[in-house]
């Protein structure tokens, strides 16, 4: 397995861990107020709401999909620098955190969600291209 794959596979791991973490402390809450305990529920909690969305469907699910893909699909013929994996990478973790703080800074115009978004989805195009290459038809593998 690549080193990269192996990388991206523990930072979806990490996601998936924080992600859950953050749910349960949610449904914990939930619980509480629902019991009749609600002096002891923390309200404030539901802000992270967002986050565990953010960590569970773009960090977990994201960082996953690209640790497996770069792994499973075949060898370029001629393999290209393996740093855009790397930049992609760090674009779809900055992308993820920019939008996970930008409800904690109180960011009414929006500005770090959007540059989140974009980093994001900046970091799917690099990845795209990168294995792009090695796609193929199970016709070329008959050939081969």
């Amino acid at each position: 397995m690549p080193a990269q794959s192996v990388w991206l596979v523990r930072f979806a791991l990490l996601y998936f861990l924080a992600g859950a973490t953050i749910g349960g402390a949610l449904q914990a809450q939930k619980a509480l107020s629902v019991s009749g305990l609600g002096a002891m529920s923390l309200p404030e909690i539901w802000s992270l709401r967002s986050v565990h969305i953010e960590f569970l469907l773009i960090g977990f699910m994201l960082h996953l999909a690209f640790g497996v893909a770069l792994w499973i699909l075949p060898k370029p013929p001629r393999p290209g620098p393996r740093v855009f994996v790397w930049i992609a990478a760090a674009m779809l973790n900055a992308g993820i955190w920019l939008v996970s703080i930008s409800p904690a800074v109180g960011d009414a115009s929006g500005t770090l969600e959007i540059l989140g978004r974009l980093a994001e989805i900046g970091a799917v195009a690099l990845f795209a291209v990168q294995v792009l290459p090695r796609v193929r038809s199970m016709e070329s593998f008959r050939k081969a």
